[in-house]
């Protein structure tokens, strides 16, 4: 005897309920993997134990961002000394110019080294041209001293958070900065013997010295007598 279409429809309806179990069951099992997945990438992207905190990862970004703006300053000086006819004085300045640019690459792998995540942000445009080569050395000078603030702010909190390992980081660059400062104080003291000759003769001397001065220059510390 044939079912009635009543039997029938109840026959579809138990059917038919197994089927929302099972749709429960996929979309569980999609939801578990989509949060398996997630949490797999989570790992990949920060597979290092963060061992800095919130405060110096800012801090150390900052300062990463400081270096690539100093980099800038540096490049806009050498062009505007290349430009002016001081070929020796930029040379010197396209130097330097590279050297910031190795300080900021120091900062991002030492920040992405302990854990933290490096933020790459917009720099600010460098200042306006130096009048002459006295103000650029001035101008170079002082943000020099305002780097060195920078650095000190990072060792003070360094202490007072009692992280180590970002303490003796910063004591690189604590030397690096009075090795920057005896340098550009340096070279304002040529300039001012140059300047004192009353002839052009000295400032030509000065450029073409500047060609391949050193880089780098001894400290206090390091001095033997």
């Amino acid at each position: 005897m044939a079912s009635s279409p009543r039997s029938g429809s109840r026959q579809d309806f138990r059917r038919g309920s197994a089927r929302p179990d099972a749709a429960h069951e996929t979309l569980d099992e999609f939801r578990y993997g989509r949060s398996a997945q997630h949490s797999l990438n989570t790992k990949e992207t920060n597979m290092k134990t963060k061992r800095i905190s919130d405060t110096m990862e800012k801090a150390l970004n900052d300062q990463m961002t400081r270096e690539a703006y100093q980099s800038q300053v540096y490049l806009s000086y050498a062009s505007w000394a290349e430009v002016n006819g001081f070929v020796g004085i930029s040379a010197f300045l396209y130097k330097h110019m590279d050297e910031e640019r190795q300080h900021m690459f120091k900062f991002i792998k030492f920040i992405n080294d302990r854990g933290g995540i490096t933020k790459i942000e917009a720099i600010k445009a460098p200042p306006a041209d130096p009048k002459n080569i006295g103000d650029c050395l001035q101008k170079t000078l002082q943000h020099e001293i305002d780097n060195s603030a920078s650095i000190d702010e990072i060792v003070n909190l360094a202490h007072e958070e009692k992280d180590w390992a970002t303490f003796n980081f910063a004591q690189w660059f604590v030397k690096e900065q009075i090795e920057e400062e005896t340098l550009v104080n340096d070279l304002i003291d040529k300039y001012n013997l140059a300047s004192q000759q009353g002839t052009n003769g000295g400032l030509y001397e000065l450029d073409r010295d500047m060609a391949d001065a050193p880089q780098e220059v001894s400290i206090p510390r390091e001095e033997q007598f």
